[in-house]
């Protein structure tokens, strides 16, 4: 029996917040990336404008998500857009636009209102290619968003899934500052995070939250301590945190954010590949929801 051959995609995970949350999260967060896709705001970052360039709603096995694409411009002049089909949220620019330089493929998934990003770009990209540039990508969602939140008088948070490995290396060296920023989760998400910490964040309304530590006589943050771990547990999904920490090398300084976590699937490279690769991750994503 012949071997299908298969194909590995990895993806950066981006975890969108919109504070205070909004009761019916599916129903929100779809409503929410539809607007942004039908506004087609053009926004700048450095030297290059970004663009969400197609948004396919997809009902799949696993519930229902969107398949979209962040497109990158050098200009954005003669731009046509084209119905891809009768359903109102379809559309999609042209490969041969002109001025555009890359493209950034995203599922997102309104129940646990989490990005997926395939780190190479592209599904059929050659895995040789450059990452997906995650701070452009922010700074689009970000705005993007904000743009959306100001008539609703709430509150937007965009943060990268951070490593686990990264934050392991913390807790395991003598820490000597730490610089840390959070925000409380959505409830009813099961976040690896520490929940009093969430709930005091919560209650106190405080959508963003910065501390900067230092040590006492003793020259080392205790990061075992309820209030430390808790605040470094919730910043992995819902937050970034600076640190200068010693290890056996030497000082090291720590920037989290720049150590993604990355995940990877595998699928067979037959059939339709974009969608399974939508169901695939879709299922990564459902671990955030309790009993699933």
């Amino acid at each position: 029996m012949r071997k299908i051959p298969t194909i590995d995609l990895q993806f950066y995970t981006i975890n969108l917040t919109i504070l205070p949350p909004a009761e019916n999260t599916s129903e929100y967060y779809s409503g929410l990336i539809v607007k942004i896709f039908k506004a087609q705001n053009v926004l700048k970052f450095g030297s290059f404008f970004y663009r969400m360039t197609r948004l396919d709603l997809i009902e799949t096995s696993e519930g229902n998500a969107y398949f979209g694409v962040i497109s990158k411009y050098i200009s954005l002049d003669d731009v046509e857009w084209v119905e891809e089909n009768d359903t109102p949220v379809n559309y999609s620019v042209p490969d041969n636009v002109n001025g555009r330089t890359a493209s950034y493929e995203f599922v997102f998934y309104p129940k646990t209102h989490r990005f997926a990003f395939i780190k190479r770009g592209r599904i059929e990209q050659n895995s040789s290619r450059g990452p997906a540039p995650l701070k452009a990508i922010v700074h689009y969602v970000k705005n993007a968003v904000d743009l959306m939140l100001d008539i609703e008088n709430k509150f937007c948070e965009v943060n990268i899934v951070q490593s686990d490995q990264i934050f392991d290396e913390i807790f395991s060296s003598n820490v000597k500052s730490l610089d840390l920023t959070v925000s409380y989760s959505n409830p009813g998400l099961d976040d690896d995070h520490d929940e009093t910490m969430d709930e005091y964040l919560r209650k106190a309304h405080a959508g963003k939250t910065r501390v900067v530590m230092s040590p006492d006589s003793t020259g080392v943050i205790d990061t075992d301590a309820i209030f430390t771990r808790g605040l470094l547990n919730l910043a992995k999904e819902n937050g970034k945190v600076k640190a200068i920490v010693e290890t056996s090398e030497g000082t090291k300084f720590i920037n989290t954010e720049s150590h993604p976590d990355v995940n990877q699937i595998t699928i067979e490279k037959s059939g339709n590949i974009e969608l399974k690769f939508i169901t695939n991750i879709m299922k990564q994503l459902r671990k955030n929801i309790p009993n699933e």
